[in-house]
C-alpha cells in the first residue's frame, strides 16, 4: 500500500479526526484499510476517503494560488510595459507632431486651441477672447479637422507642456 505511506504525515497530523475502526459488536465488520507496519491498526475507508479529499482540495488550492501568482506577475509586466509606452513614446510623438500641427492653424484657431487645451469650455473661451460660443465651436471643428484629432482630450494631449 504505497499510497497509504504518503498519508502517514497527514494521518498523524489529523490523528484525532481519523479514528481507528472499532470492531463491531455484532453484524458484518466494516471495510478497513490497514496502516502500513506502524502498529496503529486499521482505519475506516470513509475516514481515509475524507483525508484523500482534503489532500485533493489542498492541491487544487495550491495550484490556484500558483496560477494567481503567475497572472499577477504577468499583469505587473504588462502594466510596466504600458507605463513605459505611455511615458516614452507619446513624449517623442507630441514633440514631433504637436508643434507642426499648430503651424497649420490660423492665428484665431491657434488661440482657441491653446485655450481649449488648457481646459476651458467653448463658452469660457468665447468670453476670454470676446467672441460668440458658436464661433468658438466652428473654430474647434476646424482645429480638429486640421490636426486630425477627434476630441479635446487628444488636443490637450498633443499640446501639453511636455510636448
Amino acid at each position: 500500500m504505497m499510497a497509504s505511506a504518503g498519508l502517514e504525515p497527514l494521518i498523524s497530523e489529523h490523528g484525532d479526526s481519523i479514528d481507528p475502526v472499532k470492531k463491531p459488536s455484532r453484524g458484518r465488520p466494516k471495510r478497513t484499510a490497514v496502516a502500513p507496519g506502524n502498529g496503529r491498526g486499521a482505519y475506516s475507508i470513509s475516514r481515509l476517503t475524507t483525508v484523500v479529499d482534503m489532500v485533493e482540495i489542498e492541491l487544487r488550492v495550491e495550484s490556484l494560488r500558483r496560477t494567481v501568482a503567475l497572472a499577477h506577475d504577468e499583469l505587473d509586466r504588462v502594466r510596466r510595459d504600458l507605463e513605459a509606452l505611455t511615458h516614452a513614446v507619446p513624449e517623442a510623438h507630441r514633440v514631433e507632431r504637436g508643434r507642426p500641427l499648430l503651424a497649420t492653424l490660423t492665428r484665431q484657431e491657434r488661440r482657441i486651441a491653446l485655450l481649449a487645451a488648457d481646459g476651458l469650455s467653448n463658452s469660457q473661451v468665447a468670453a476670454d477672447i470676446n467672441i460668440a460660443a458658436e464661433t468658438v465651436r466652428g473654430h474647434m471643428k476646424g482645429v480638429f479637422r486640421k490636426m486630425g484629432i477627434h476630441s479635446r482630450w487628444e488636443l490637450t494631449y498633443l499640446l501639453s507642456p511636455g510636448g
